[in-house]
Order: structure tokens, then C-alpha cells, then sequence
């Protein structure tokens, strides 16, 4: 099964330069050898994207190709979106994606052990909460408050769509077609048929009372008014 990662550094500083980004050092940790290791024992092709250099702290085993990120991203815009405060994980996004449409891939997290194979079918994605042992994906911010579910299972702070298997035929075809009609027809939705939606269908005048439509029908208007005045 080809699988694709990604594991890169953010900017330590605003002031960072490009040359000095792209040139930084970075390591894994035993965790990341541990997640590695799991990939060669299922006899997985892997892919681990980056933009840096990694250095030999913790080594990387040689069933694991270690490629360039740029070529799915190019770093210069990588780093401009992190200027711009954008998020190292969704450059990983794109950059995995978009391997994994090319090698028929499945995009996944480097910090996922594998403890059996994943299907042989041409296509899946997976969707679940992340338990409050462990984080499957980055947390919200401050300024995104969090979902909350009775149980108390999962603090709405993280979701994962990962591991997701791509086949390269959702690039052509029927895939790409439905694709593009329903992604114009989500903004038509909002921009044309709602407002015309709007203008052809109005609402019923709001009556002055609730009691007035309810008492009105089965009693004479004087007794609606005065049980009206009471309330």
C-alpha cells in the first residue's frame, strides 16, 4: 500500500528568512521511528514529504523515501502562507493529497502506528472524534469554541479525516465532473437561490398575540381580548 506523509517545521519567528526555513535541520522523534517501523512491517511504500533536512538523531529506516515537498507546493508559496499565518498542517494537506492523487495513495498522519493492513478497495476516508488520551489532529484556537458531546468522550477540539485512501480517477471523468457541478451549485445555493427564495415566498404577518388565533376561532373576540388582557 503507497502511503504518503508529511512532517515539516513552522516558522520560529516572524523574522525568519526563506533560506534559513528552508535549510533548518529538523528531527523526528522515537514515537516517529516507532510509527516508521510499523509502516515496513506491513510492507508499506512510504513517501515522507518535507521541506527541510532531517537530520540523524533519530535515523530514518532506508525502506522509507524521504522526497521534497516543493514538488507538490512549491516551497517559496509555503512559506509565504506561513508569513501569512496560515497553518504548517494544511500545507501538509496539500502537499500529501496531492501525492496520493498521483501514487493512488493513502494520506495519513506520521504519528499513526499501523497495526493491520488497510482494505484493498480503490477509495475510503475515515471520520472520528479525538478521544481526550490522544490527539488525531491539530487543535482549534482560542477563538474556535469547541464542540461538546454528552459523554464527555471528545472535547470538540480535534477531528480527523485521516487515514483517507485517493484514487487518481477523482482527477477525470464522471468523478470530476460531479465534482465541479456540485461545488458551483453550493455557491449558486447561497448566492442566487436564496435570495430568490427570499423575494418569492413571504411570511405570514405576525399576529399581536398567541392567544389572539387560538381563542379567536372558538370564542367570541371580546372574551379573547379580555383573557389577552389578563395575560
Amino acid at each position: 500500500m503507497n502511503i504518503s506523509l508529511f512532517w515539516s517545521s513552522n516558522l520560529r519567528k516572524d523574522s525568519e528568512t526563506f533560506n534559513h526555513w528552508r535549510h533548518r535541520r529538523i528531527s523526528l522523534s522515537t514515537f516517529h521511528e516507532a510509527t516508521l517501523l510499523s509502516h515496513v512491517k506491513a510492507g508499506n511504500t512510504v513517501r515522507l514529504y518535507t521541506y527541510q533536512n532531517f537530520d540523524e538523531s533519530v535515523p530514518i529506516p532506508p525502506e522509507i523515501t524521504v522526497e521534497d515537498g516543493h514538488q507538490y507546493y512549491p516551497a517559496e508559496d509555503a512559506f509565504s502562507a506561513l508569513k501569512r499565518g496560515h497553518s504548517i498542517a494544511h500545507i501538509s494537506d496539500v502537499v500529501r493529497l496531492r501525492s496520493a492523487v498521483e501514487h493512488e495513495a493513502v494520506v495519513m498522519d506520521i504519528d499513526n502506528i499501523i497495526l493491520r493492513p488497510f482494505p484493498e478497495i480503490d477509495t475510503f476516508t475515515s471520520t472520528m472524534a479525538a478521544k481526550t488520551t490522544g490527539a488525531m489532529a491539530i487543535q482549534f484556537k482560542d477563538n474556535h469554541p469547541p464542540f461538546r458531546i454528552k459523554d464527555g468522550s471528545w472535547d470538540g477540539k480535534a477531528l480527523s479525516v485521516f487515514p483517507m485512501k485517493v484514487h487518481n480517477s477523482i482527477t477525470e471523468g464522471t468523478y470530476l465532473i460531479l465534482a465541479r457541478v456540485g461545488t458551483i451549485y453550493y455557491f449558486l445555493h447561497f448566492i442566487v437561490v436564496l435570495p430568490v427564495v427570499g423575494l418569492l415566498e413571504k411570511t405570514d404577518p405576525v399576529p399581536t398575540s398567541i392567544s389572539e388565533p387560538v381563542l379567536s376561532s372558538g370564542s367570541a373576540p371580546s372574551l379573547a381580548k379580555k383573557d389577552n388582557e389578563k395575560i
